[in-house]
């Protein structure tokens, strides 16, 4: 499925309490953020394109999520 829907649209539909807690639910299974994702899964996407910094995954605490 894709969208062009607010990732905070698409977190509060599905039933996320709060954008961090999917953001960080989104990142700990994808390992990167929804924005990178999104970016990077355009067609003829690259990361030199949209300007985005690479990233590092980094441990999420799932009693927060």
């Amino acid at each position: 499925m894709t969208t062009t829907d607010a990732f905070e649209a698409v977190a509060a539909r599905v039933g996320f309490g709060s954008s961090d807690s999917a953001h960080r639910a989104f990142r700990a299974f994808h390992g990167t953020s929804p924005a990178r994702y999104r970016a990077l899964h355009r067609p003829s996407a690259t990361v030199e394109s949209h300007n985005l910094p690479e990233t590092t995954a980094f441990p999420v605490d799932p009693s927060q999520t």
